[in-house]
């Protein structure tokens, strides 16, 4: 699902320079499968929701309908962009050299941030997830700033509380081994 909406903000964005009806075609059965995945995915993931599930699971079944919810929405978004393609192909408007030099440097940039976005989700790569953060969001940004400072706080907190438990379990639990 993840990369047919990728596969269509790329190809829908290269028609606003270059229209192909063929690609055109292909986009539009792309979107409705992923129409249709969105809606297969998230039933089943609500019925899932409503079982008896632990914390953790409940959250990652949360974190999977945020997720096809937004590859549902990069879709519609390609969608959008081929419809303006097609009256760009209809017309006889076209876009200036400066406007299409522009538009390439947008794509390009929101490609790569997609590519590195995707990664992340399917790898959890938490270095890649910082990369993106200050690609999306700027070095000198809040979001950035906590991508950055949280696992370095977090992490260290962690290691302490368990070695305080340690020490604790030894101190007050301290049976004889068998």
């Amino acid at each position: 699902m993840g990369e047919l909406s990728q596969f269509n903000f790329i190809n829908s964005s290269k028609m606003l320079k270059t229209f192909r009806q063929r690609m055109a075609e292909e986009i539009e059965e792309n979107e409705i499968k992923i129409d249709s995945y969105e809606d297969k995915l998230g039933s089943f993931l609500v019925k899932l929701s409503s079982k008896d599930l632990t914390e953790e699971d409940g959250n990652k079944i949360s974190q999977l309908l945020l997720a096809i919810g937004e590859f549902e929405r990069i879709g519609d978004h390609a969608s959008n962009i081929l419809k303006v393609a097609q009256k760009f192909n209809d017309s006889e408007n076209k876009l200036s050299q400066e406007a299409i030099d522009e538009l390439k440097t947008i794509v390009n940039a929101v490609e790569e941030i997609y590519y590195m976005s995707f990664d992340v989700y399917k790898t959890d790569n938490l270095e890649l997830a910082i990369a993106v953060a200050i690609a999306v969001f700027g070095l000198n940004s809040g979001e950035a700033f906590a991508c950055v400072v949280g696992p370095l706080i977090e992490v260290p907190a962690l290691i302490t509380l368990v070695n305080l438990a340690y020490y604790f379990k030894k101190k007050f639990y301290n049976y004889p081994r068998f």
